[in-house]
């Protein structure tokens, strides 16, 4: 698997031909899955990602989507995403953190990316990585998570070579 960080929320997963959007910033990046954490309401009438809560499965990806949050102007949800044996869990960048009932629903978790503000949340689903979202440089990562920061241009990883201990991996877009 094969993640890239394209800036703000916008990740790009890779697995073998198969690729996995998040948060696009425009509509260049092309995915055979798109994942939006905040959506603007009401809903364009032809939406081609998942928005909102829900269990889909796509080309043997497991998605789960949990509500975060809704007001009169967007909705906000956290995904839960099987890839490849991983689980993945994305928060997007939310006007305030989830519930604690959310963590119960998703469980535990192989890599988080996590938004600014979220360092004690995300502990407690106990990842192995860490990937910082909506950060500017790793010296604000620093200041929200106590461990050492590594920095990669892009994170190309196997279930197998998971570390044994939290890692934090600032991707550089």
């Amino acid at each position: 698997m094969i993640i890239n960080w394209y800036g703000e929320g916008c990740f790009k997963i890779q697995s073998g031909g198969l690729s996995v959007v998040i948060d696009p910033l425009d509509n260049r990046l092309k995915a055979d899955i798109l994942l939006k954490t905040k959506t603007v309401l009401p809903l364009p009438q032809q939406n081609p990602a998942i928005v909102g809560s829900g269990e889909y499965e796509i080309k043997g990806v497991r998605v789960k989507g949990f509500a975060a949050g809704q007001n009169p102007k967007s909705l906000e949800t956290v995904y839960r995403v099987e890839i490849e044996n991983f689980i993945l869990i994305f928060f997007g960048n939310p006007v305030k953190l989830p519930e604690i009932t959310i963590l119960e629903k998703l469980g535990g978790a192989d890599i988080v990316f996590a938004p600014p503000g979220s360092a004690k949340l995300i502990k407690q689903l106990k990842p192995k990585i860490i990937i910082p979202a909506f950060f500017k440089n790793s010296k604000e990562v620093a200041k929200n998570f106590e461990e050492k920061i590594e920095e990669q241009e892009k994170l190309t990883i196997k279930k197998k070579d998971l570390p044994t201990s939290v890692k934090v991996i600032f991707l550089k877009s």
